[in-house]
């Protein structure tokens, strides 16, 4: 079993656990009210994929995960202000830094599109160094 394959079978089996810790409180606050909304994206474009993209999250873990993921974020957000800032200050940061590399790609290539930058994302790096 590689390490992927282990991780992933640790983190399947904790999902529930911390699911279940989590108190389920609804978004109030802006910064947790995005983060809703972008959880919700998530699951709507993983919902309308094709068949062969359904087949591979046809277990449903990364689904849990991500629940659990947003719960547990919601939960400390709402409930402590430091956490919330950072909070903040991550989506700030993903945002900046997704445009910024972004409109290099479209300065680099002009027809540039959205889904083209989708793929580059996902590949291998090639161009970005860490800061």
């Amino acid at each position: 079993m590689t390490k992927l394959a282990r991780l992933k079978k640790v983190v399947n089996r904790l999902m529930p656990l911390f699911g279940r810790a989590c108190p389920k409180v609804e978004p109030t606050r802006n910064v947790t009210l995005l983060l809703a909304r972008v959880f919700g994206r998530v699951r709507a474009n993983l919902n309308v994929q094709d068949a062969e993209v359904q087949r591979a999250y046809s277990d449903k873990n990364f689904f849990k995960l991500m629940d659990v993921v947003e719960k547990v974020l919601v939960y400390i957000a709402e409930e402590d202000g430091h956490y919330r800032g950072q909070l903040a200050y991550l989506l700030l940061s993903v945002t900046g830094e997704v445009e910024s590399a972004f409109k290099l790609k479209r300065m680099k290539y002009s027809t540039y599109t959205i889904f083209e930058f989708h793929k580059w994302l996902t590949e291998h790096p090639t161009e970005l160094k860490k800061t």
